[in-house]
């Protein structure tokens, strides 16, 4: 039996509230949960009511989870800004890693110190440049303090 084939997708929103530290603790354990029993692994970054987040793991599973994502009512202006089929996990090991973040971390960032400067929207920021979504994805998982979820 083979396996299905790997998928990654990355999408932007925007929090229709700004959530709170609590809030997002919450939807973390839940994501984790859902994600070990989906194999999908992945990353999701929150910055002044943004969420960037990548997804991989089974195709079906991966577009399932994403259109839940897009009817919660916590999110609005959904984007894909990448997706289709992967040759390995960017995050094997992460079932949802998680970064709570500001413009100014973002900024001190190699290749992204202008990269909020004119406009602090993230959603809208990577609308714009899609291309960039996956190496900023990258930096935060190299900094320190970010804890995979293994669970």
């Amino acid at each position: 039996m083979t396996s299905p084939a790997l998928y990654r997708l990355i999408y932007v929103s925007s929090a229709t509230v700004e959530l709170s530290l609590v809030q997002l603790n919450q939807l973390l354990q839940r994501a984790r949960t859902k994600n070990a029993a989906l194999e999908i692994t992945g990353l999701l970054l929150y910055c002044d009511g943004s969420f960037l987040q990548l997804l991989e793991g089974p195709q079906g599973a991966v577009e399932q989870l994403y259109r839940s994502i897009r009817q919660d009512p916590r999110h609005t202006r959904c984007m894909v800004l990448e997706e289709g089929q992967a040759e390995q996990r960017l995050f094997p090991d992460w079932r949802m890693g998680f970064q709570l973040f500001t413009a100014a971390q973002i900024a001190e960032l190699e290749g992204f110190s202008d990269f909020l400067a004119a406009d602090s929207d993230l959603a809208r920021q990577l609308a714009a440049r899609p291309e960039q979504a996956a190496q900023l994805l990258l930096k935060f998982r190299a900094l320190p303090g970010l804890v995979p979820s293994v669970e």
